[in-house]
């Protein structure tokens, strides 16, 4: 396979208390389920590269010190999480760049395109986040109608990519 950007995601598995807090502050609804971004590079990576390849782990985050913040016209939680400073870092040292401002981790919960949403909501979040396995693809700007980038995951791999099971759980 040709070396091509990349875009690294968590989606989140446990949604609803985090999609009842953005119900309750009456945002437009996020284009996208609730996820973190890992890495969104339109600088070519080697896919094959033992970095950029998914982990399968589950990751689990406090929400404690999560606050609230704007990235455009969308509204985010924003995270405290040396698990994903690190992978991210990782990602970079190996040759990703990361194509929006400086690696803060997030998850966006809706569009405020009208700032209506005080930034000093308290962000009312008791249980952990768990975010699944990772998942990657080439970002939107870097597809052409003729690229195609295979699954390199076993297809057992593929059908079980973010439902919880007995395998390794990393906490934060």
């Amino acid at each position: 396979m040709r070396n091509t950007g990349i875009y690294i995601k968590r989606l989140l598995v446990t949604p609803a208390e985090i999609e009842c807090f953005a119900s309750s502050l009456d945002l437009e609804k996020a284009e996208d389920p609730p996820h973190v971004t890992l890495i969104y590079s339109k600088r070519a990576v080697d896919w094959r590269n033992s970095v950029f390849l998914e982990r399968q782990d589950f990751l689990t985050i406090s929400p404690v010190g999560a606050q609230l913040d704007r990235f455009g016209e969308h509204l985010v939680v924003k995270l405290k999480s040396s698990k994903l400073r690190e992978r991210f870092d990782c990602l970079v040292k190996a040759g990703a760049v990361s194509d929006h401002m400086e690696f803060q981790p997030h998850i966006t919960i809706g569009r405020d395109p009208q700032e209506q949403v005080c930034l000093q909501t308290p962000v009312d979040l008791r249980k952990p986040l768990i975010f699944g396995s990772e998942m990657r693809k080439v970002p939107k700007e870097c597809r052409t109608a003729s690229q195609h980038v295979p699954d390199l995951r076993s297809s057992y791999t593929r059908g079980h990519r973010n439902k919880p099971s007995s395998g390794a759980i990393t906490h934060e």
